[in-house]
């Protein structure tokens, strides 16, 4: 089968912020794929930040830090969950049963590995969820792999590839495939818990 899934100088004040910018995701991120996977959609204001305070614990780099990490990833959170975006991921997944993030393959064509961020599968459709903290953050070669792949193991299966930023939390159509021979449109955006489900790929080995 063929596949099987200029340095410059920085500043002691920039290495720091970059890693607080990158603390900072990754708790976001974390914090995100929990409540979809868990389909936890409206949490109480409590809950969420119970939330928060076990995703920074995990990291003992953070708890010097702990309130600020904890005031902005909840404001963050917050408004995210007001949002008509939230929403729609709730729409999109009221009964659905398929949902994989951070699935571990192996794209043998390409010679590279692959983990997408979340995969949702329902009524043969599929949708491809990247998650990043800003859109800047994205790198448009990434998502093309994850799509040619996709295209690969499901060639007659709608696709639909989405961006999640979580500042601004937003959801942008990025990619779609309606079918097998149809329309391909590239709207384009140039600009936790670890899980390794490698089921989905066996087929591929």
């Amino acid at each position: 089968m063929p596949l099987k899934f200029y340095q410059k100088t920085e500043t002691l004040k920039t290495l720091q912020e970059k890693t607080i910018y990158q603390r900072l995701g990754e708790i976001l991120h974390f914090l995100i794929e929990h409540l979809i996977y868990q389909k936890i959609f409206n949490p109480s204001k409590e809950e969420l930040k119970v939330l928060i305070t076990k995703a920074i614990s995990f990291n003992q780099e953070l708890l010097s830090e702990r309130e600020y990490f904890e005031e902005k990833a909840y404001n963050i959170l917050n408004q995210a969950l007001k949002s008509k975006d939230w929403k729609f991921l709730k729409d999109l997944l009221s009964g659905t049963n398929e949902i994989y993030y951070e699935i571990e393959g192996f794209y043998k064509k390409e010679n590279q590995g692959l983990r997408p961020d979340l995969l949702i599968i329902k009524n043969s459709n599929l949708y491809l969820i990247e998650i990043k903290l800003h859109k800047e953050d994205l790198k448009e070669g990434q998502i093309n792999l994850y799509l040619s792949f996709l295209k690969e193991i499901y060639p007659s299966h709608p696709i639909k590839v989405y961006l999640l930023t979580l500042e601004p939390f937003k959801l942008t159509l990025l990619q779609e495939i309606k079918a097998e021979g149809e329309t391909h449109t590239t709207y384009g955006n140039k600009g936790l818990f670890h899980s390794t489900q490698l089921s989905l790929f066996e087929k591929f080995s």
